[in-house]
């Protein structure tokens, strides 16, 4: 059984995922998805590479983050398809944070400094 908090994290591999009308909990770890969530998501494609990018920084699979933030970069720089503008606010705050995740699992011992 899925669970989550008041902030949508709900422990180490799951991430709360919300849309206008319910907020489910999506546990990465489970090769089953929750079948109640139903499959149809009105996330953007760019806030699922994201999730997958923290996923991969919490497996410790940093090759793989680093290649979902070259993505994350690449969708988030590209000019918005013809009648569909880009309405995302503080988009470039969350890859900002992203590359200063990365950079901080690949230096720990800046940490300590």
């Amino acid at each position: 059984m899925l669970t989550r908090d008041r902030a949508g994290l709900v422990g180490a591999g799951q991430y709360g995922i919300s849309c206008h009308t319910r907020k489910v909990a999506i546990d990465m770890r489970d090769p089953v998805p929750d079948q109640d969530a139903g499959l149809h998501s009105h996330r953007r494609l760019s806030d699922w590479v994201l999730i997958t990018f923290h996923f991969a920084c919490d497996q410790g699979e940093l090759e793989a983050a680093d290649q979902l933030l070259a993505i994350l970069d690449h969708m988030l720089h590209r000019v918005p398809p013809a009648g569909h503008p880009e309405r995302r606010l503080k988009a470039q705050a969350l890859v900002i944070a992203a590359h200063e995740r990365l950079w901080s699992l690949r230096h720990p011992e800046a940490k300590d400094v």
